[in-house]
């Protein structure tokens, strides 16, 4: 006797959308589109992490034991090593491991193993923060109709920290600690796609477009603390934006994007996919209609600890 047939077919398998789930809502898009920055909550593993990066980058800058210098010798202009501006600030560029991954220097003659523990907390932070601002480019890309891979020869490599100097691409990662000042400084733009800019205190400003006219722009305060963060469009995709939108009709006018720029960082600052060095704008009204959309400032009576991927 056989079974008894039934007419029922298995459900068609339906693949699953390319690419990571959307992260932002389409207000945020927009939002991003018109002001050229927003301002966004962290997840918690790249909140942890740059919480874990800021506490031992403290450590560092404040150990006056360490030859900083010696350690990260600055190169490539200030792409890369450590500087220190009087009075003012000091910050350490990251492109690549030199002391903690698995290929140490060779012959050094400084104990490296503070700026190893460092450098692993910090490669740990580019991960996290570099899958986070991919995540928002793909939600950029399906707002514009765009291939998802559309950012692949930009981003290669760029999601972990590099062995070597070989090895290195144009995305860094850059840690500031500000001293006691006052006064705005000159703003300069991020030639990149996405600048993720994270602080444990007040200092960022963001130039508002919406409320602003030519003669009297309107700065907002940038949130603060490792639960917070800020994303700054670059030149790179402001460039590349308007190319595309004059391509197709999209919901995001993406020509309306502008680079938001920086002049003194209180922050973790992640640049990321950015194919050009860092330019300062020599024009007054570029900076706050043009190429500049954001800037800092250091309050008086305290020390910013900062970190800028």
């Amino acid at each position: 006797m056989y079974a008894e047939s039934t007419d029922m077919e298995d459900p068609p398998f339906v693949a699953p959308p390319p690419g990571p789930p959307p992260l932002l809502s389409d207000q945020q898009l927009l939002c991003l589109a018109r002001q050229g920055w927003l301002c966004v909550d962290l997840p918690d593993a790249l909140s942890n992490s740059i919480d874990e990066v800021l506490q031992c980058s403290l450590e560092f800058f404040r150990d006056a034991t360490q030859p900083k210098a010696e350690l990260y010798p600055s190169k490539l202009g200030t792409e890369f090593g450590y500087y220190h501006v009087e009075d003012e600030k000091e910050y350490v560029t990251f492109r690549c491991h030199v002391h903690g991954g698995t290929k140490p220097a060779a012959n050094s003659t400084v104990s490296v193993s503070p700026a190893a523990k460092l450098e692993g907390k910090v490669a740990q932070a580019w991960r996290e923060a570099g899958l986070f601002l991919f995540r928002i480019l793909c939600d950029i890309s399906r707002a514009s109709d765009l291939d998802l891979s559309a950012w692949s020869d930009i981003l290669d490599g760029t999601l972990s920290m590099p062995e070597t100097e070989q090895e290195m691409t144009y995305t860094l990662m850059r840690l500031f600690r500000y001293l006691p000042t006052t006064g705005v400084a000159d703003p300069h733009t991020d030639l990149g796609l996405l600048t993720l800019c994270v602080g444990d205190g007040e200092g960022l400003q963001a130039l508002d477009r919406l409320e602003s006219s030519r003669d009297t722009p309107v700065w907002v305060n940038a949130p603060f603390g490792t639960r917070k963060g800020t994303v700054l469009i670059g030149e790179t995709m402001k460039a590349l934006s308007s190319v595309w939108c004059s391509r197709s009709d999209r919901p995001i006018d993406m020509t309306s994007i502008s680079p938001c720029s920086e002049a003194k960082a209180w922050l973790v600052r992640l640049i990321y996919g950015r194919v050009c060095r860092l330019v300062k704008s020599t024009s007054t009204a570029s900076r706050s209609f043009g190429t500049s959309s954001a800037r800092n400032f250091a309050p008086r009576h305290r020390k910013l600890q900062t970190l800028k991927l």
